[in-house]
């Protein structure tokens, strides 16, 4: 099991985004957080394994918050902008997800993840977003 947090400034994104996740029995949603701020304190307070965030947000935009990290955690960025792509595989994001987002998109970008997190814990790799490092 996934623990995640989704991340949206648009409450119907938002909404939607924390839908899908409620429906993939690997994924549990500890938190949706519609602030960069409100989501730093989730993720300061408990273990999370995976971040479905958009780029796109008042103030700090999705990219520079994950760059604050030290050790960032496995993010899936979401975004209505595919400008944003290259800067975010170069942070190893999972995925990139371009709205507006269909379930059968989701869930493949998902299970990839998940597929990547899993065997990294298996082969006792140093995972950040599994490990809690």
């Amino acid at each position: 099991m996934l623990r995640c947090i989704t991340i949206d400034d648009e409450p119907l994104a938002l909404q939607l985004i924390s839908s899908y996740v409620r429906e993939i029995p690997f994924l549990e949603l500890v938190k949706s957080c519609t602030t960069l701020a409100g989501a730093a304190e989730v993720l300061s307070a408990g273990k999370i394994d995976l971040i479905f965030l958009d780029i796109v947000m008042p103030g700090q935009n999705g990219i520079q918050f994950m760059k604050s990290f030290k050790q960032p955690p496995a993010v899936i960025f979401t975004t209505g902008h595919s400008k944003y792509a290259i800067e975010a595989f170069e942070l190893n994001a999972m995925g990139y997800l371009m709205k507006p987002i269909s379930f059968d998109h989701f869930l493949h970008v998902t299970e990839r993840a998940y597929r990547i997190l899993y065997s990294r814990s298996k082969l006792g790799l140093r995972n950040p977003s599994i490990d809690g490092y």
